[in-house]
């Protein structure tokens, strides 16, 4: 699975969080599956915790390793993986909304360092060098992979994987607008780069 320039496949979420998961963290994440956490949340004890993920993004242990959640608190739709060819490194790209030019503003900020990046602690260590970006009610052993750059549209069970050099990684984000008011559009930025960058 080569790396290239642009935005992936698009992942339409329907609602809930998504999260993303290296590979060998998969097996671990049991998604909504599993004894209920309440009469009120019906669902397993994995989904229950993204679900209550701290906005906009947060860090969740998994296994022996984390996993980032995104979207607990509020929609996100569409979802790309977006490579940094100027850097080592990909981005993940969470849209509430955007005109016809966002998709620009949104590479160039991704291009740049600058104090609306905010790092979450600790670092993530990729053994294998792939993440994988499911909805968070999926289970992660059971899930389709499409390609990283297709032409199909993922839902919810399945998968967008991208793979990066394996290391060790530092995880930016970055909330873009929101403001339907003022604002030409509204997204939620994460990048992984290099630790040693």
């Amino acid at each position: 699975m080569a790396r290239r320039p642009g935005w992936s496949t698009e992942y339409l979420n329907d609602g809930g969080p998504l999260i993303v998961l290296p590979r060998e963290l998969l097996a671990a994440w049991s998604g909504s599956e599993g004894e209920p956490t309440s009469q009120e949340f019906p669902f397993g004890p994995d989904y229950a915790r993204a679900c209550q993920a701290d906005h906009p993004a947060a860090l969740l242990q998994v296994g022996s390793g984390l996993g980032l959640v995104v979207g607990a608190q509020e929609h996100l739709y569409p979802v790309h993986w977006i490579d940094l060819p100027a850097q080592e490194g990909v981005a993940l790209v969470g849209w509430m909304y955007g005109d016809d030019d966002a998709s620009f503003e949104v590479a160039a900020l991704l291009e740049q360092d600058g104090p609306g990046w905010r790092c979450l602690d600790p670092r993530i260590d990729l053994l294998g060098g792939e993440l994988l970006l499911l909805h968070a009610a999926d289970i992660g052993s059971d899930l389709d992979e499409l390609e990283t750059f297709g032409e199909l549209q993922a839902m919810i069970a399945d998968a967008i994987p991208i793979r990066l050099k394996p290391g060790a990684y530092k995880l930016e984000i970055m909330e873009v607008g929101g403001d339907l008011d003022e604002d030409s559009l509204g997204c939620l930025l994460c990048r992984w780069l290099p630790a040693d960058r």
